[in-house]
């Protein structure tokens, strides 16, 4: 559409606006088929969003004799336009955080009640309130009913049902974003006669038929209310999702849900210590499960759940908060532990969702509940950040005064027939871009998984495609970023054959070369640092890892360290030519590149001439370990 069709509609009478109207003009009946409506009596208005409807809604009924009726379940986007139209009331729920429909019909039975607005599916708990049986109730005592789908929209069918049903559902708000269709997009439906007679709802371009210098004589719904030019990708977008999710078939989605929301529930029961808000099967809810962990902040499980399980949750109060104060104040919902939370962390079910996802959900609960998350989280206000423990640690490698090191473009020069950046060079531990600036191939050597997006930005911005991520060795400081990039680009990720990570694409062996486009990298095996070592010589530098430090080495009292191996693969380096530039893996003064031939010179570890000596030299180093070392290892080597 956006390439062929895309144009303004009811606008013009060339061919790109013909077509454009068209498919603007089909969504109308996309939508009311995917909600069971007809458009004769019943008419859809399309809007930017859910709040955007619901507040037509209010707009059209405000005039009408009357109260609102509204649930203490709804979300903010369902109280707040009406609140501020008129007199409000609200119907309770119970300790469980089911409606109260004996609360519902004493409000109804006791006021004039003009219009029941209620969700079809809690953004919280999942309960889904039986909207035919309070469209019942509505219409018995002369009321209206809205109902909000934004939650339900995607995740099981819904029938308005004829216009003359006891059970017809008068008014439905939701959004085209909550059924995978872009942000911007969204409908109203509604009673024809009602979104007629009310004034418009915008008024300018498009919703008059005749304008003169003292009156307007507007047009009929939708038209009236559609003020402006609409969004007509959205719109269009929004269609064909409808018609995406139907092709799949709702009732085929809606058990898909059920059966992965079960796993959910089963799984938080399993660990133990968690509270979970709502009904307590699959069946009786939606595909969201909030819930806590006891004696934790919701905040600092939602952080650890994304930063070290990659695992996307909402955290707070989830614009419902009356809802989700109630239900924390419930004696249905005993919270343990000393830590009094605020909110709680929401977990939802996608159609792309499996059960390996949940899985790993479950696993990352499971690792928050007993403490044994690896990074460390600050909390001020309502604001978490991160600072991971396996972030790099300041200065436990070996680091020394010795030696300058040089600036890039100073002795070493600029790379020859390739491109070459040192990422984070300010900070203690560093990444390397390299890319072919023909084929725009790149890769990424020992890359921080904090600053993924920061390479994601980076790639886009130079138009590089990410070929292979390189680890010169088993990181035991910080947590890798080659996996997340696995999945995101599609790239390979590259180590020694020796290692023990699980998610490597190809084990490297002395003497392989990594071919990037026109640009060939060798690879020198150097076990000592860790068994997996491996340093990579370009044409006129090599990047050394954690084997050849400037001014010292790597340290070899981490698991896989030998002093031995050590020595003798520092030997095959110093082979290189000494104007060779060195790129090492740390640095924490600041210098960003040193050469062979100064660190021959000027390297303590390297003028020791056997390997008894250098291996003595080595233990006396006594140096930190890194914090949480085997939380670290233990993580980069399962790749999550």
């Amino acid at each position: 559409f956006m390439e062929r069709e895309y144009a303004n509609v009811h606008r013009g009478t060339h061919l790109l606006s013909r077509k454009a109207t068209e498919r603007f003009e089909e969504a109308y009946y996309v939508v009311a088929d995917f909600i069971g409506a007809e458009l004769r009596k019943g008419c859809v208005v399309f809007t930017s969003n859910t709040t955007h409807a619901i507040d037509l809604c209010s707009h059209v009924m405000a005039d009408r004799p009357g109260k609102v009726v509204t649930t203490e379940m709804e979300h903010h986007s369902n109280e707040l336009p009406h609140r501020r139209r008129g007199a409000l009331l609200r119907c309770r729920v119970h300790d469980d955080g089911t409606l109260d429909l004996g609360h519902l019909e004493e409000l109804l039975r006791k006021h004039e009640v003009k219009l029941v607005c209620v969700t079809a599916g809690s953004n919280i708990t999942g309960v889904m309130p039986d909207v035919h049986k309070i469209a019942r109730m509505a219409h018995d005592n002369g009321a209206l009913i809205l109902v909000d789908a934004a939650q339900a929209i995607a995740r099981h069918r819904l029938d308005v049902k004829a216009p003359d049903d006891p059970e017809h559902l008068d008014f439905v708000a939701a959004a085209g974003h909550k059924a995978y269709a872009p942000f911007g997009a969204g409908f109203l439906y509604g009673p024809r006669s009602v979104l007629d007679q009310a004034p418009p709802y915008l008024p300018g371009g498009g919703t008059a038929l005749a304008v003169n210098a003292r009156e307007a004589e507007f047009l009929g719904a939708p038209d009236r209310h559609h003020g402006g030019t609409p969004n007509i990708a959205g719109i269009v977008a929004m269609a064909r999702s409808l018609m995406f999710l139907q092709s799949i078939g709702l009732d085929e989605i809606r058990a898909h849900e059920v059966k992965l929301t079960q796993q959910i529930l089963d799984g938080l029961t399993k660990i133990g210590g968690i509270t979970v808000y709502g009904p307590p099967t699959a069946a009786e809810r939606l595909g969201v499960v909030s819930f806590n962990i006891e004696g934790v902040s919701e905040l600092i499980a939602a952080a650890v759940l994304s930063e070290e399980g990659g695992i996307a949750v909402r955290s707070g109060r989830f614009c419902a908060h009356m809802y989700m104060d109630r239900l924390l104040a419930s004696p249905a919902y005993k919270l343990g532990g000393d830590v009094v939370p605020s909110g709680a962390i929401r977990a939802s079910i996608g159609l792309y969702n499996d059960a390996t996802d949940v899985e790993r959900l479950i696993e990352f609960v499971g690792k928050v509940r007993a403490r044994k998350w690896v990074g460390r989280y600050k909390m001020k206000g309502d604001e978490m950040s991160a600072e991971f423990a396996g972030r790099c640690a300041d200065r436990w490698m070996e680091a020394t005064q010795e030696g300058e090191g040089y600036s890039m473009g100073e002795e070493i020069g600029n790379p020859r027939g390739y491109e070459f950046e040192i990422l984070q060079p300010e900070g203690g531990c560093r990444s390397y871009l390299i890319a072919d600036p023909e084929t725009k191939q790149a890769a990424i050597v020992d890359p921080l998984r904090e600053r993924v997006d920061d390479y994601l930005d980076l790639l886009q911005a130079k138009r590089y495609q990410l070929v292979y991520t390189i680890e010169t060795h088993t990181h035991a400081d910080h947590l890798s970023g080659s996996p997340r990039l696995k999945d995101l680009t599609g790239a390979k990720m590259l180590m020694h054959a020796n290692t023990h990570v699980a998610c490597v694409d190809r084990g490297l062996k002395d003497g392989d070369i990594i071919e990037l486009g026109r640009v060939k990298m060798e690879v020198i095996a150097t076990p000592g640092h860790t068994h997996d070592s491996v340093c990579l010589v370009l044409p006129d530098r090599v990047l050394t890892g954690d084997t050849l430090l400037i001014g010292g080495c790597g340290r070899t009292d981490l698991p896989t360290g030998d002093s031995s191996a050590l020595f003798h693969s520092l030997q095959r380096l110093l082979a290189l030519p000494d104007d060779t530039g060195v790129f090492p893996a740390h640095d924490y003064d600041g210098r960003r590149a040193s050469t062979l031939g100064r660190e021959r010179k000027n390297n303590a570890r390297l003028k020791l001439p056997t390997v008894e000596e250098f291996s003595g030299s080595m233990k006396k180093m006594n140096l930190p370990m890194p914090p949480n070392l085997g939380e670290v290892l233990n993580t980069n080597q399962r790749c999550l």
